[in-house]
């Protein structure tokens, strides 16, 4: 029997670290700090494109890149100190914290923050919001010139129809069995009052 891998493992950046005493606690905190992080930033209308958690002895190093149109001083230091706070009650390891705030609408956004955009767009938008959507995607490739493809996936009951549909959206070449090419891969999900619709995005 053929033995298949999903390329989408190599193209996780979940792990950087090994242990061999408590791989499987320390990797449950790993989980426990992203979704944290994922859940800080949306309260402050915030988008996380990356977070890298480096584990060493006694120590733990967090990288984080967020994207956001505009941050203000204090929303940064509020962040910073609630993170801080979690990690520090949460691991036993002393804490290297590092934020990179993103801004411009081009190559800075990543797959999962133009997931999160279009699931934002499609929520405030009941009527016809694939419109917005298609203006908001003719938009990132105008902004994005080194942009080899583009791939969006949206399913669900879309514009509130009865049964659910796949719609996708493509520009480019996104080869998604290549292992050594570089496709960031995102996911989102709008809730909408006829249901949820799922947001698959890859950019190459």
């Amino acid at each position: 029997m053929g033995q298949k891998v999903n390329p989408i493992i190599f193209r996780n950046k979940l792990l950087t670290w090994y242990s061999l005493k408590h791989f499987d606690k320390l990797l449950h905190e790993d989980l426990q700090i992203i979704k944290y992080i994922e859940t800080r930033c949306k309260i402050n209308n915030l988008y996380l494109k990356d977070c890298q958690i480096n584990r060493g002895a006694r120590l733990c190093i967090v990288k984080l890149q967020i994207w956001s149109d505009g941050v203000s001083m204090p929303m940064v230091t509020a962040l910073r100190l609630h993170i801080s706070k979690f990690i520090e009650n949460l691991s036993k390891s002393k804490l290297c914290l590092i934020i990179n705030f993103l801004d411009g609408f081009g190559s800075s956004v990543g797959a999962k923050t133009l997931a999160e955009l279009i699931a934002k767009r499609i929520e405030k938008k009941t009527q016809s919001p694939f419109k917005d959507v298609a203006a908001l995607i003719s938009e990132f490739v105008k902004s994005s010139s080194p942009l080899k493809g583009l791939k969006i996936l949206c399913s669900g009951r879309l514009n509130g129809a009865e049964m659910a549909k796949t719609q996708i959206i493509k520009i480019g070449r996104i080869p998604l069995q290549t292992i050594s090419a570089k496709v960031n891969y995102g996911f989102a999900k709008a809730h909408t009052k006829f249901g949820v619709i799922g947001i698959k995005v890859w950019i190459n």
